[in-house]
């Protein structure tokens, strides 16, 4: 039995922070924020003050070495992911490490070696995949009732002003935010499909940058072929004005599954072959707390970042894998980093 709770850091004192300082004290009974770290001291002042921190480290190593944490929360720009979850790995320290995992190939390979073998945990937030919806949709679509997949596509057309990318100095840049409106922003759309999907084995892709100052993409387009023996397309940009949002949707033999967020969609025939519409969850009673990033990166719900708090401690506490793994939240990444090589080769790559 659980004796006392767990003692969580948050690494990173930016805006996501503030979903895992909230996620943090929505799990009260089982969590508690123990410490915060940033190399601007201002930002760790901050969030000790609003969520009542017991310490605070502008060093994260210095952090690491402090055996009273259990597990880091690593809220830091995505370039940055892998050399800080390695190094709280070789610290003994459980993680739950902010999307995308990090932005190469050798970076992740590096946080799945850390983290195989060991009975550290390592999850991955990826909220959309917490939402009721969807995960009845995902049992539905692997239980096979919709009969053969056809098609799955996803689009995310989300709004980001240069200003935003102005915000922060590695906003648009390839060494940490490792590309832009797929890496950034719509790698969670991205990460949806190819969940509900089974995963990706092959991307062909052409990737602009149209209208931003910056280093990486603000427009991609991308065609897809699955696992499963089907197909689709992913658009992503971050030039809708105002932001459209986000949308994913499977054709299947016997109907179709719509994710607009926050809202699951299961479109098929009745037993007297009358087509229905049915909402698979129950967001709209107020259960799960609503957010809209089309347009505003910092007006994120976290009814997610709850959840996933609450599985990575129980999975510490099980002595059990977290619901998305390392090796679940790398998939994303080397779809996205297939995109690009493509793009730059107009060749299909395989992930």
């Amino acid at each position: 039995m659980q004796k006392s709770k767990i003692k969580a850091a948050i690494l990173g004192c930016g805006n996501i922070s503030e979903a895992h300082a909230r996620a943090i004290q929505v799990n009260s009974n089982k969590v508690e924020l123990y410490a915060v770290c940033d190399i601007v001291e201002e930002k760790v002042v901050k969030l000790v003050e609003k969520y009542s921190a017991v310490k605070y480290y502008t060093d994260y190593k210095e952090m690491l070495a402090d055996d009273n944490i259990e597990l880091v929360s690593i809220c830091t720009p995505s370039g940055m992911h892998s050399e800080m979850a390695v190094d709280c790995a070789k610290a003994g320290k459980h993680v739950l490490c902010e999307k995308p995992l990090d932005v190469t190939r050798e970076k992740l390979d590096n946080m799945v070696q850390a983290f195989s073998n060991r009975e550290l945990k390592f999850g991955t937030v990826f909220p959309y995949r917490t939402y009721p919806g969807l995960l009845t949709a995902k049992h539905i679509l692997d239980s096979g009732e919709l009969g053969r997949v056809y098609m799955g596509d996803g689009y995310c057309k989300v709004y980001r002003s240069a200003e935003y990318y102005k915000s922060a100095g590695w906003r648009g840049t390839w060494e940490l935010d490792g590309g832009g409106c797929l890496m950034n922003q719509g790698i969670h759309t991205l990460d949806v499909l190819c969940w509900l999907m089974g995963g990706v084995s092959s991307a062909e892709a052409k990737t602009f940058t149209i209208a931003r100052d910056i280093e990486v993409e603000d427009t991609a387009f991308a065609f897809l072929k699955f696992r499963n023996g089907s197909y689709g397309v992913f658009q992503g940009t971050t030039l809708s004005y105002p932001g459209t949002g986000v949308k994913v949707e499977i054709q299947c033999e016997k109907g179709k599954i719509v994710f607009t967020d926050p809202n699951t969609y299961l479109y098929k025939t009745d037993d007297n072959g009358k087509e229905i519409e049915i909402c698979l969850d129950s967001i709209d009673d107020g259960n799960v707390e609503k957010g809209n990033t089309a347009n505003d990166p910092s007006a994120i719900a976290i009814t997610g970042h709850s959840w996933l708090m609450s599985d990575i401690v129980d999975a510490i506490i099980e002595d059990r894998e977290p619901f998305v793994s390392v090796i679940e939240g790398r998939h994303a990444v080397d779809v996205i980093l297939a995109i690009y090589e493509s793009s730059r080769t107009g060749k299909e790559i395989k992930v």
